[in-house]
């Protein structure tokens, strides 16, 4: 059986942590490890990944999610990736049906599936849009939806870690940009949390880094012509 290393990166979310995890410990599919990464809280984080004493846990000062997730990658022991954002969740089978396919198309070597969105909100206080929003089935190209083999990162590379918005965004491209193989299963494979706090609303600042991440992408692009 494949096994798999799990990485949690988390900066100040212990208000969603605790269903994360569980959502990896209850998985169908059981052969892993978890490794969080604690990217400098300065909440209750640490008391909450306690409250699980198979987590592998480290702490670093505040450097980022690229850094937490390079972190991870240097701690692992497995030869097969994943990842989840500590206010997300998968669904239950997640890893059970990834596995699946790579087992029946070892040439892949990373299988992506499709997620659905919901909101931090009672259902009274959700809009028609919202509304909607909840119903829709869309590709779930991000590091929650992913598994991959490890060596990916050997032929990839790590995280930017000078990259606040969109360090994942970044090493998709790169990947995409050498000819990773890559699918996409049809099943919903995680659910996307949106809140007040995610991650793109915190760095909004760094929106220019998406612009950076798509200029270096066409750089490679033309170079190889």
């Amino acid at each position: 059986m494949k096994k798999i290393s799990v990485i949690i990166p988390v900066y100040n979310c212990e208000k969603y942590l605790f269903e994360a995890i569980k959502s990896v410990i209850n998985q169908t599919y059981s052969i892993f490890e978890i490794i969080v990464i604690d990217d400098g809280s300065t909440d209750g984080t640490a008391e909450v990944v306690k409250q699980f004493p198979e987590i592998r846990y480290f702490y670093q000062e505040n450097r980022g999610t690229a850094t937490a997730l390079n972190v991870g990658l240097s701690k692992a022991r497995e030869d097969f990736i994943a990842f989840l954002d500590a206010d997300d969740l998968w669904s239950l089978d997640k890893l059970e049906k990834q596995v699946e396919y790579l087992n029946s198309h070892p040439e892949t070597e990373i299988i992506f599936g499709h997620h659905k969105r919901f909101y931090t909100k009672s259902n009274q206080d959700l809009t028609y849009q919202e509304i909607e929003d909840m119903q829709r089935i869309l590709p779930g190209y991000f590091k929650a939806a992913l598994l991959a083999k490890r060596e990916v990162f050997d032929k990839v590379g790590l995280f930017d870690e000078s990259i606040k918005l969109g360090d994942f965004l970044d090493w998709y491209r790169r990947a995409s940009d050498l000819n990773v193989k890559m699918d996409l299963l049809n099943e919903v494979v995680f659910y996307r949390r949106i809140h007040g706090e995610n991650s793109s609303l915190r760095n909004k600042e760094h929106i220019t880094d998406y612009l950076r991440i798509m200029k270096s992408s066409m750089d490679r692009r033309r170079n190889k012509i």
